[in-house]
C-alpha cells in the first residue's frame, strides 16, 4: 500500500528567499466598518410620519385621561360615598359621630343636603386634594355645620363626581340642610359670588352663624373660586370646647 501524505492546513505556504510578505489590503466592508456611520435625519415623508405618531400617542393619552376623569373617577367617587354614608349612618345611630376636637382626616362628619340641586352627600374631615376625591371636605379650622360660628365646606367642581359642579345654580333664599352628631340644621343661601383663591377666609370679617360652600370658579381658573354663603336659620348647637368658631 502506498503511503499518501496530506499537507497540514495549519501551515502557511513557504515563501522563497526573495519573496516578501504582501501588504494587507482592507476590503470595502472592513474599510466602511472602521468609519462611523453617518446619522440620518428624517426629512420629508419620514418626518411627517414620526410627527403623526407623536400626535396620535398624545391624543390617546388625553382621551384616556378624560375617560378616567369623567367616568372612572366617578365610579371611584360613588364607591367612596357609599362607604362613607354607611359608616356615618352607623355612628349617628350609635351616638358616636364626631362633634369636635381632633378629628382624623377622612372621617365622615356630616351629611350635606341641597334640595334645589338634588344633592345629598357625606362630608369628610380635611380638604386636601386626595381627600376631596371621596367627597366634599370640612375645613378643620372652622366649626362643624350647625355649630355656632362659620363653617366651611370645600368640594370639587370637575371630576370625582363633581359634587359642587352645579353650585352656581343656587340663588338667594335656597335651603341647605346638614346632619351631624348634634342633629339637623337648616341654612338659607344669602349670596353666591366669585372670590380670589388666596387665603382661606371666604366669609369676610362680619360675625354670624354661617355656612360657606367653596369650589372652583365656573371658568375653571386657578385665580378665582365660587363661594356660596348661607345663614343658619335653626338654633345653633353647642360648639365643643377648644373648637374654633371662626375660620
Amino acid at each position: 500500500m502506498t503511503d499518501v501524505r496530506v499537507p497540514s492546513r495549519s501551515r502557511a505556504p513557504e515563501r522563497g528567499a526573495g519573496e516578501s510578505e504582501a501588504p494587507h489590503v482592507a476590503t470595502s466592508e472592513q474599510a466602511e466598518g472602521s468609519r462611523p456611520w453617518p446619522v440620518r435625519v428624517p426629512t420629508g415623508p419620514d418626518a411627517m410620519r414620526i410627527a403623526g405618531y407623536g400626535i396620535t400617542i398624545f391624543g390617546l393619552v388625553v382621551v384616556a385621561y378624560a375617560v378616567y376623569l369623567f367616568a372612572g373617577s366617578r365610579l371611584e367617587y360613588g364607591r367612596s360615598q357609599r362607604q362613607l354614608m354607611h359608616a356615618l349612618s352607623a355612628r349617628l345611630a350609635a351616638g358616636r359621630a364626631p362633634l369636635g376636637g381632633r378629628i382624623s382626616d377622612g372621617t365622615p362628619v356630616a351629611v350635606l343636603e341641597i334640595p334645589h340641586l338634588h344633592l345629598r352627600v357625606a362630608v369628610i374631615e380635611g380638604t386636601s386634594g386626595s381627600l376631596l376625591r371621596k367627597g366634599p371636605g370640612h375645613l378643620r379650622t372652622s366649626p362643624l355645620p350647625g355649630q355656632r360660628g362659620s363653617s366651611v365646606l370645600i368640594g370639587r367642581r370637575v371630576g370625582f363626581g363633581g359634587p359642587f359642579r352645579n353650585l352656581g345654580d343656587l340663588r338667594k333664599g335656597d335651603v341647605i340642610r346638614t346632619i351631624t352628631g348634634e342633629g339637623r340644621s337648616t341654612y338659607v343661601v344669602s349670596s353666591v359670588r366669585s372670590a380670589k383663591s388666596d387665603g382661606t377666609n371666604v366669609l369676610g370679617k362680619s360675625p354670624g352663624n354661617r355656612l360657606a360652600l367653596v369650589t372652583s370658579s365656573p371658568e375653571v381658573r386657578a385665580q378665582r373660586r365660587l363661594v356660596v354663603t348661607a345663614t343658619l336659620r335653626s338654633t345653633p348647637v353647642l360648639t365643643p370646647f377648644g373648637r374654633s368658631t371662626e375660620v
